[in-house]
Parts: C-alpha cells; sequence; structure tokens
C-alpha cells in the first residue's frame, strides 16, 4: 500500500512532462490547513510561490495552498468540481490524465500559464 507522500510523488513522476523538482514536506511543525507545510516546501526548494502550482484532492490541502498563496489544480478524488473551485482551485481535473496537462505544465510561469486556451488563475 502507498502512503499519501508515496503516491504524489509516483503521480508526479508520471507526468512525464514535470522537470521541476518535486518537494513532500513530511514533518512540518504544523499539519494542513496551515500553510506552514506549502511555505517549508517552496523554502526548501529555494521557490516561489508564483511559480509553482500544487496539485491538491482535500479541504485541508486546498485551504492550505491558498493559505501560502499558490495557485492549485484540484482532483475529483474525494471533493466535487464545484466544491474545489469554490476553495480556490484555478482549475479541475478528474485525474493525472488530463490531456491539458502537460500545455499547462509546460507553462514558463504558473502564475501566465495561458497556452492554447489552457488557463490557471488562483
Amino acid at each position: 500500500m502507498l502512503l499519501p507522500d508515496d503516491w504524489a510523488c509516483l503521480m508526479a513522476g508520471r507526468l512525464s512532462v514535470v522537470q521541476s523538482p518535486v518537494a513532500m514536506v513530511r514533518c512540518a511543525a504544523r499539519a494542513k490547513p496551515h500553510p506552514l507545510p506549502y511555505l517549508r516546501g517552496l523554502e526548501l526548494l529555494d521557490g516561489r510561490a508564483e511559480n509553482c502550482i500544487v496539485f491538491e484532492d482535500s479541504r485541508a490541502g486546498l485551504r492550505s495552498a491558498v493559505a501560502a498563496g499558490l495557485q492549485m489544480v484540484g482532483t475529483t478524488s474525494a471533493l466535487s468540481a464545484a466544491e474545489i473551485l469554490a476553495l480556490g482551485a484555478g482549475m479541475v481535473i478528474m485525474d493525472y490524465h488530463d490531456p491539458r496537462l502537460p500545455l499547462l505544465l509546460e507553462a514558463p510561469e504558473a502564475n501566465t500559464a495561458v497556452r492554447d486556451g489552457i488557463s490557471l488563475t488562483g
């Protein structure tokens, strides 16, 4: 059985267009929905919020990402598309086979990720 962090790493690996590092923060002092896990991830990657995209499927995770100022893609594994959008996601997918993902992830910066009609606003 895969743990949630292992599953996230596995899925990131399957998105072959991902060239950037993936951070998994297992031991932050505060858990989601607090923003600290994502802020710690940004720190570990020496990243900037505007250049990152979060993939989330939980209320706590979406709230954490919003509080950290990150843009999100929500997956409908646990929540409806309407709830995901209401929680602040800029895009909703059913799974990681969505044909829009490679176009989104190839955009030079997450905050200006608009290519061929695919946009992420968060």
